[in-house]
């Protein structure tokens, strides 16, 4: 929850962001305040390109655990563990906003795509102070 609402011109499906990069997007909001789903949650799906090479894109979602797993569209691109992601510009989120560092990279057997696993520098338990990018500041 943050404690700005509608009256301060927050909307749903706001971006939130703090110094360490993404942490969701607003899911409901009052008057004086907001609901942040963060980017954790297995609801919340991001299109991610690797900070190094921003021609390996894909896409990540919350594992609901505190981390994040997802796969790159073209299994022969190239990412390494500790790798950057940052968001790609394509869909919902606006381009560079630092989403995770990849924790492992391996080939699903059922789906035989390039899978990783990340984690986010956002410390959800400890965030104190975040900037919410409403739909006029994204244009």
């Amino acid at each position: 929850m943050i404690n700005a609402g509608t009256d301060d011109g927050v909307r749903i499906d706001d971006i939130v962001v703090c110094s360490e990069g993404l942490a969701g997007r607003i899911s409901d909001a009052g008057r004086d305040w907001a609901k942040v789903t963060g980017i954790v949650d297995p609801s919340v799906s991001v299109s991610f390109c690797v900070l190094r090479d921003p021609s390996v894109i894909g896409v990540a979602k919350g594992d609901g655990a505190g981390g994040i797993t997802g796969y790159l569209f073209d299994d022969s691109d190239f990412i390494l563990e500790s790798d950057v992601l940052v968001t790609s510009g394509l869909g919902f989120y606006p381009q560079g906003i630092r989403i995770a560092q990849v924790d492992t990279v391996h080939i699903s057997e059922n789906t035989k795509k390039k899978e990783i696993t990340a984690f986010t520098e956002v410390d959800f338990r400890s965030v104190r102070m975040v900037t919410v990018l409403t739909k006029d500041l994204q244009r």
